[in-house]
């Protein structure tokens, strides 16, 4: 869950409420924290709502592009709440998001491009990145997937 107020900033007492009344599950702070003003202080908003966990990109569109900011972010939680990466984590690039982040959970979908079923019979070449993708289907895949296990189950027996 995730619930911030008109500034941005992450509305601690009706997360705090969400918080509670989901009990005795945990909750994760969703990427609503991606959009807040001040990131170190909506940690703590957080941390004091009672979440065991934020998910975020670190900021950025993409949590490979934010590693050195999600290890700020991990140190500065000091094991009082999870921080888990998440957005375009997979198996190219979460060795080395375990190794300059430290984060111990990380959020994927294990995506791959299923086809490409854009109708290619014309010369017209889009430049426009919100139209590049058109035509395109993603799927979770268990070879992506057993892959970034197979990688984490590494990392975890050289800690």
């Amino acid at each position: 869950v995730g619930i911030q107020q008109k500034d941005g900033t992450i509305d601690g007492d009706r997360l705090r409420r969400m918080v509670d009344k989901a009990y005795p599950m945990g909750v994760t702070c969703n990427r609503a924290f991606d959009a807040v003003p001040d990131a170190f202080a909506a940690l703590e908003t957080i941390i004091d709502a009672g979440c065991e966990r934020i998910l975020t990109s670190g900021l950025k569109s993409a949590a490979p592009d934010a590693t050195s900011f999600i290890r700020d972010l991990i140190d500065k939680a000091d094991s009082r709440i999870i921080i888990m990466p998440g957005a375009g984590v997979n198996s190219g690039n979460i060795a080395t998001m375990i190794s300059e982040t430290g984060a111990t959970e990380f959020h994927t979908s294990g995506r791959v491009k299923m086809n490409d079923a854009a109708d290619k019979s014309h010369e017209v070449d889009y430049q426009n990145p919100a139209i590049l993708d058109i035509g395109n289907v993603y799927v979770s895949s268990a070879a992506e997937l057993a892959k970034i296990v197979e990688i984490l189950r590494a990392s975890a027996s050289t800690v």
